[in-house]
């Protein structure tokens, strides 16, 4: 008895640990997907034991027929495991070869890679992006840009200390806050930069930038 609790406990081990990381993540809000990594070879684990369950079941009444009574669970399990493998495969193939549409972040990437030579003369160029995305989501665009767009401006983080930064011929992109650090006059001559503003707030980045005493209409360019 005690020894056939210690084998049940042994068997949902893996799905004991597999609910407590995951479950966190699947249950927090704006989580990465590539936080879900660490998941991954206890989901396999799962699946694994799914096949080798089924592959008893399958054994089962194969053992009971006349023909297949030496027909042990080891040797159905490959053949349940190709059955559901093959067709995923093959699913999984033909979604790789299917082309994607770009992403948002490089569809922006590639519109602010065209206004490189405007920013440089306007002296930089600020990334206005909708405060609700909150610093993590932002974050996590702005290093997209920063693969797309290093060698064409350099990224400033607004929230960051200025630093002294050596001659550099790339005009700064500055980002993280923008709209706010543009009402709190954080932001060096707004009225000359070039704007790259998200289409939901562009009414809210024109009040601000209005209110930072600029007249007639900013330098901006709209995001996809």
């Amino acid at each position: 008895g005690a020894r056939g609790g210690r084998g049940a406990m042994v068997r949902l081990l893996p799905l004991l640990l597999a609910l407590g990381l995951a479950l966190p993540l699947l249950l927090t809000s704006r989580v990465h997907v590539g936080r879900l990594v660490p998941a991954l070879p206890f989901a396999l684990l799962l699946a694994a034991s799914g096949v080798w369950v089924c592959a008893g079941w399958l054994a089962s009444p194969l053992r009971r027929a006349s023909w297949g009574k030496g027909v042990p669970t080891p040797a159905v399990a490959p053949l349940l495991a190709a059955a559901l493998l093959v067709p995923m495969v093959a699913g999984a193939r033909g979604e790789m070869l299917t082309p994607l549409s770009p992403t948002w972040e490089a569809q922006a990437a590639a519109l602010m890679a065209q206004w490189q030579g405007a920013a440089l003369a306007h002296g930089g160029a600020v990334l206005v992006e909708d405060p609700a995305l909150g610093d993590e989501i932002e974050g996590v665009r702005a290093a997209t840009y920063r693969l797309a767009l290093d060698r064409l401006y350099l990224l400033v983080d607004l929230q960051e200390p200025p630093a002294t930064r050596a001659a550099d011929a790339r005009p700064p992109l500055f980002w993280h806050g923008a709209l706010a650090a543009l009402h709190e006059g954080a932001i060096d001559h707004p009225c000359e930069r070039l704007w790259f503003v998200a289409p939901e707030i562009s009414g809210e980045f024109v009040t601000a930038w209005r209110e930072a005493g600029c007249v007639g209409a900013p330098n901006s360019v709209s995001l996809p």
